[in-house]
């Protein structure tokens, strides 16, 4: 193997650990960020009223949290609320509630349902 061909190997081989270790780190900060809006380690306070005049539907609802605050990541939301077989209770809202910013997924679903 001549030292160009070598020179060439290594160089291949920390431009991949460099693009992977990149990946990496980008994946764990939007796992983490997922995370904290799912289980509330870590969200701002503050308390929002919201009024409901007549049901929305799982996506609706679910961007009108996102816009007021209280989720960042309505997508999610929605999976955590069906995965939970809640989508009925949720979709059956109307009314008048407060919730804070600082609530976990489970807390907001309890507090819709």
């Amino acid at each position: 193997m001549s030292p160009l061909s070598r020179n060439d190997s290594v160089k291949n081989i920390f431009e991949r650990a460099v693009i992977i270790t990149l990946l990496s780190l980008l994946l764990s900060a939007f796992f983490l960020s997922v995370v904290n809006d799912v289980y509330a380690f870590v969200k701002p306070k503050g308390s929002i009223e919201l009024s409901l005049a007549e049901p929305l539907s799982l996506a609706e609802l679910s961007r009108l949290l996102q816009s007021k605050g209280v989720i960042k990541n309505p997508t999610v939301f929605t999976l955590f609320i069906k995965s939970k077989d809640r989508v009925d209770k949720l979709e059956d809202f109307s009314g008048t509630t407060m919730l804070r910013r600082d609530m976990s997924y489970r807390e907001i679903m309890l507090a819709l349902s």
